[in-house]
């Protein structure tokens, strides 16, 4: 038939159960297409009497059968032989449809790929570093400090005089009290210098009205090392090994004097090259003496001042 494009039908039926089928063709289909479909039983015998001739005496049959046929319902179980008559009473199976060449089947989808990884910038050179000035190299030099502070006796009460005794009490605090101390100073941290103390104490003469004044001079060579910490905070220590006089007023008069000896600390906070404020601890021991008696004129305080090198 046709391009005698041949196909199998294929039928799947229950066991002891007829099955009507029903094969044509569809008419005005190029190319030529075959359905296939199931139907009841009244149905098929219809087709069947219609699509050949009947043999005398089977028509009739075949109409009684029809009329008595009851109302379309599922066709009952029967023998499997009787049902192969209808299935071949059925027209020949038209040649399948020639079938739509296969198209090439759409190429699978791409898989998302991980997008790249960001770039990271270039790392930034790093800025060159910048040159440091040259320090000024420490030169040496002298300098100048004027200072004055608190300083109080260690001593108050004491005797003045051992014929005839005079018990007296002093001023513990000494009033004025000033201080000058000229000295070089070696690039190194080293220092070395003289320095001049003044500082006066009143007393009175116990159990009586005498009153008195002792005034103190001291004449000192100093050295000193300075510790550079910052560019411009020197700490220091010293010590220092001169000569003490005091001479007594009111109404009193004499002299005494000896050997003295000190020790101090403090820092030098320089505001330039050339000032600075110079701040000072000071013991001093300054025991004067006369021919029979010693005068304590020892003491310590804090002191502060202005230094200026050159």
């Amino acid at each position: 038939m046709g391009d005698r494009i041949l196909t199998t039908l294929a039928v799947q039926t229950t066991a002891n159960q007829t099955s009507y089928v029903l094969v044509e063709a569809v008419p005005g289909q190029t190319p030529l297409r075959v359905e296939m479909r199931e139907m009841t039983e009244a149905t098929a015998r219809r087709v069947i009497a219609q699509s050949r001739p009947a043999p005398v005496g089977a028509g009739a049959a075949a109409a009684a059968a029809a009329r008595a046929a009851p109302s379309p319902a599922p066709a009952a179980p029967a023998p499997r032989a009787p049902a192969a008559a209808p299935l071949a009473a059925a027209p020949a199976a038209s040649p399948p449809p020639r079938p739509a060449p296969a198209q090439p089947a759409p190429p699978p989808p791409r898989q998302a790929q991980a997008a790249p990884p960001p770039r990271s910038a270039p790392p930034k050179a790093a800025p060159p570093p910048r040159s440091r000035e040259p320090e000024e190299e420490a030169e040496s030099s002298w300098a100048l400090i004027a200072k004055t502070g608190a300083f109080k006796l260690a001593t108050t009460s004491q005797d003045i005089s051992t014929n005839p005794t005079f018990p007296s009490t002093f001023d513990k605090s000494s009033k004025p009290f000033a201080a000058v101390e000229l000295e070089y100073r070696d690039r190194a941290g080293y220092a070395i210098g003289g320095e001049l103390i003044y500082y006066k104490n009143n007393f009175t003469v116990d159990a009586s009205t005498l009153k008195g004044d002792m005034t103190t001079i001291v004449g000192i060579f100093n050295a000193k090392y300075y510790i550079e910490t910052t560019r411009w905070l020197y700490p220091f220590l010293g010590v220092g090994l001169g000569y003490a006089s005091s001479s007594f007023g009111g109404d009193f008069t004499g002299k005494a004097s000896s050997f003295a000896f000190q020790g101090m600390a403090g820092a030098d906070i320089r505001f330039s090259k050339n000032v600075g404020l110079y701040l000072e601890y000071k013991y001093l021991n300054a025991p004067t003496r006369t021919k029979d008696q010693e005068i304590k004129a020892s003491g310590s305080g804090i002191l502060a001042g202005l230094s200026f090198q050159f």
